[in-house]
């Protein structure tokens, strides 16, 4: 863990993180790209299928090799950073009584409700 914890406070090499952030960030945007695009193409339905399914593959070998080129220092930097950054928007640690009473009250009629369905249909 203490080697872990060292490894998050260097920064990876910059060459090497910014290739391996682009490298992930395109494995992101292939995908959807596909999806906006293939429909466009005029392909079949099972061309436009197959095309989806090897975009999905090839984003997913690219997550990974994006990973690789980072390394390790580099991913724990980029973690740490996308978690501090989340953690701005995370649940407080304590909440006041009102807002406390409110979501238990919301949790109960939820419950009800879902029961209240299940056994309807």
């Amino acid at each position: 863990m203490n080697q872990e914890a060292s490894a998050a406070e260097q920064p990876a090499p910059n060459w090497r993180l910014r290739t391996g952030v682009g490298v992930f960030l395109l494995s992101v945007i292939l995908p959807v790209a596909g999806l906006v695009a293939l429909p466009r193409l005029g392909l079949s339905g099972a061309m436009t299928a197959t095309v989806s399914g090897a975009l999905l593959l090839v984003a997913e070998a690219l997550g990974v090799v994006g990973v690789a080129i980072m390394g390790k220092p580099g991913y724990l930097y980029i973690k740490r950073r996308v978690f501090a950054f989340l953690k701005q928007y995370g649940p407080p640690k304590e909440v006041s009584r009102l807002r406390y009473n409110i979501l238990v009250e919301k949790s109960e009629v939820c419950t009800t409700s879902l029961l209240t369905f299940r056994s309807n249909h």
